[in-house]
C-alpha cells in the first residue's frame, strides 16, 4: 500500500516550491540474506514501511542565475523481526534482528543543490553539491558507512550556428575537492568487505548538437 501527499507553492513568480509527503508499506519483503563473494542469496523477512518526504526548490532568484535545490528524509524500517545469519558459512539462522531495525543500505537523507549561470548561447557557469548522511552495511547495525558532502563544477560555451540550433562544448569536474568516500555498500557482505568506494576527482569533457 502506497500513500503521498503533495503541494506546490510559487511564492515569488520566478520562485517554485514542491513539498510531498509518502508512506508505502509492504509484504513478504525481500532482502539480502548474505553476500559471499559476491554471490547474493535472498529471503522474505516479513513487512518493510519507507515513509518521509522531499522538499523541492527551484527558480531564478536573482537575473541570470538559476537554483535546483531537493532534499529527502527517508525512514525505511522492519515491522516484523526475523532471524538472519551473523557470518558465513551457516546452516542455522541465529542472530535476531527486532522490528523497527532499519534497513541497510538506505541513507536517512539525501541533498542537493545547483547553482548556474547563463544559458543556452553564451557562457554558462554551474556550481553543485550533494549530500548523502551515513547508513547501515549490515542488518545486525555492527558496520556503518559515513555520510559526505561533494561538490561540483562544470563550464560551457554555446553557439548558434547555420544549419544547427546550436552547439555546445562543456566541461565538467566532479568531488571537486578529491575526497574518498564510500560510494555504495554491499549489504551484508559476509566476508566484513562491506564497503565499494566513490570515484575520486573525476573529469568529463562534451559536445552536444542541437538540431
Amino acid at each position: 500500500m502506497q500513500r503521498e501527499l503533495g503541494l506546490k507553492w510559487q511564492p515569488l513568480p520566478a520562485l517554485e516550491l514542491e513539498a510531498a509527503a509518502f508512506r508505502a508499506d509492504s509484504r513478504h519483503e525481500l532482502a539480502v540474506a548474505a553476500n559471499v563473494d559476491g554471490r547474493a542469496s535472498y529471503r522474505n523477512v516479513g513487512s518493510v514501511r519507507r515513509q518521509g518526504y522531499e522538499l523541492g526548490l527551484s527558480g531564478r532568484p536573482v537575473a541570470g542565475w538559476q537554483l535546483s535545490a531537493g532534499f529527502t528524509h527517508l525512514l525505511a524500517y522492519y515491522r516484523d523481526g526475523f532471524t538472519t545469519c551473523a557470518a558465513a558459512p551457516c546452516v542455522t539462522p541465529e542472530l535476531r534482528i527486532h522490528a523497527g531495525a532499519v534497513l541497510p543500505g538506505v541513507p536517512r537523507h539525501y541533498g542537493s543543490l545547483r547553482l548556474q549561470h547563463g544559458g543556452d548561447l553564451g557562457w554558462r557557469q554551474g556550481f553543485g553539491l550533494q549530500a548523502v548522511a551515513a547508513t547501515y552495511a549490515d542488518d545486525a547495525h555492527t558496520a556503518r558507512a559515513a555520510g559526505y558532502a561533494l561538490l561540483g563544477a562544470d563550464l560551457g560555451y554555446g553557439w548558434q550556428l547555420a544549419g544547427i540550433d546550436r552547439l555546445e562544448l562543456s566541461a565538467r569536474v566532479d568531488n571537486l575537492a578529491d575526497r574518498h568516500v564510500v560510494g555504495s555498500v554491499i549489504v551484508n557482505e559476509s566476508n566484513g568487505r562491506y564497503f565499494e568506494p566513490a570515484p575520486g576527482r573525476t573529469l568529463m569533457l562534451g559536445a552536444r548538437v542541437v538540431f
